[in-house]
């Protein structure tokens, strides 16, 4: 099912008949992925419908940017082996507002099952973000889950100067020239990914984001990593 030029979808008017688990989406972009520069709220659906996402850049214009809005209890599932990006490094400002409940989280994970496989960590790339297309103070996420994410590819790896590898992870933050500040992460999960759970590219010598997403007062858990929790704070 895809939907094209709708801005705010709703489980009152989508329903979905009797079809395989596995095919029960609602495409939010093309084949191809695409690129976002308008205003987008996704409602949660009606139980066992989860959104598409396919190589999807949110980046709207620096003088009047979007936002991606996502209510509580709404599920992404992110192609195999793809990412979501906000920004591209340009000049262009796009913002994303998760926000859940304890109670009805939102939920990022691979479309693996549509695939005819099992998740596993890896299965998609992760979110990565450049802090400079964003506006720290309203991109945040809160009472999210993030599962088998941190898969490799050629525009989800980050450098990072201490310790010298390509790496991905569930939240990727990707070189910050200014020092911007990062979104706000909390009361989120981050689960079962390859990695890290949230990579700062460091590579300019100093730290991107003043954030230690590890600290309690943020209240995220971190479970089944292959990694640490996150990638150091600055350069070695």
């Amino acid at each position: 099912m895809r939907p094209y030029g709708l801005k705010t979808l709703t489980a009152k008017t989508i329903t979905v008949g009797k079809i395989p688990e596995a095919l029960k989406y609602v495409y939010v972009d093309y084949a191809s992925g695409a690129y976002i520069d308008f205003n987008v709220t996704m409602h949660k659906l009606a139980p066992g419908l989860a959104f598409h996402m396919f190589e999807t850049t949110f980046g709207g214009n620096a003088s009047s940017p979007n936002t991606w809005t996502i209510d509580p209890g709404v599920i992404v599932a992110v192609h195999e082996q793809s990412e979501i990006r906000l920004g591209k490094g340009g000049s262009e400002v796009s913002n994303l507002a998760a926000v859940g409940t304890a109670a009805d989280p939102i939920i990022f994970t691979t479309d693996a099952a549509n695939h005819g496989k099992t998740p596993e960590p890896g299965s998609w790339n992760g979110i990565l973000i450049f802090p400079d297309n964003i506006q720290g103070e309203k991109t945040k996420f809160d009472y999210v889950k993030f599962e088998y994410a941190g898969g490799m590819s050629p525009q989800g790896k980050i450098y990072h100067c201490a310790d010298r590898e390509d790496q991905a992870a569930a939240i990727m933050l990707k070189g910050a020239p200014n020092n911007k500040k990062g979104p706000s992460i909390t009361n989120s999960t981050f689960a079962n990914s390859q990695g890290q759970a949230i990579r700062i590219d460091n590579n300019l010598g100093t730290p991107v984001v003043p954030n230690d997403y590890t600290k309690a007062e943020y209240k995220n858990k971190f479970i089944g990593f292959t990694g640490s929790p996150q990638s150091p704070a600055a350069c070695e």
